[in-house]
C-alpha cells in the first residue's frame, strides 16, 4: 500500500496525480496547484489591472473627445466597446483575484470550499502515485 499525501488529487483533464490541487483551468489548460497557484493569482490579477487599465483610457478618450478635442466616429466606436467590454471583463476578473485572495488567506483550495474532500484517506489510489 503506497501513502497518498493529504490533498493530493487526480486530475481528469490531465490524467496527473497533483499536489495540492485545486482546480483544472480551462484557461490556461493546465491544473492550478501547489507549484503554480502563486503564479495563476498573480496571472489573475495582472490582467484584471490590464482591463482596468484599458477602461480608465478609454473613458479618458471619450471624455476629452466629449469635452473638446475632436475625435473620428470610428475612434469614439472603439473606446465605448472597449470601455464595455473591459470594464465587464475587469470588474468579473477583479473579483475573481479577490475569490482567490480569500481562499489564500483561509488556506484552502477550490475544492474545499465546494465541498470536495480535501483529505486523503492515506489509502492506495491506482490513478495517484506521487514521484
Amino acid at each position: 500500500s503506497i501513502y497518498r499525501p493529504p490533498k493530493c488529487k487526480h486530475c481528469r483533464t490531465c490524467d496527473n496525480c497533483v499536489e495540492e490541487f485545486d482546480h483544472h483551468c480551462p484557461w490556461v489548460m493546465n491544473c492550478v496547484a501547489k507549484r503554480n497557484y502563486r503564479y495563476f493569482v498573480g496571472f489573475v490579477a495582472s490582467i484584471s489591472l490590464l482591463c482596468i487599465y484599458v477602461c480608465a483610457c478609454s473613458i479618458a478618450i471619450v471624455v476629452i473627445s466629449v469635452t473638446g478635442d475632436q475625435q473620428p466616429a470610428g475612434v469614439i466606436l472603439c473606446a465605448i466597446i472597449l470601455i464595455l467590454f473591459t470594464g465587464c471583463l475587469g470588474i468579473t476578473l477583479c473579483g475573481f483575484a479577490c475569490f482567490h485572495c480569500g481562499l489564500i488567506a483561509q488556506g484552502i483550495t477550490t475544492n474545499e470550499y465546494v465541498g470536495i474532500s480535501p483529505v486523503s484517506n492515506g489509502l492506495y489510489d491506482p490513478h495517484c502515485d506521487l514521484d
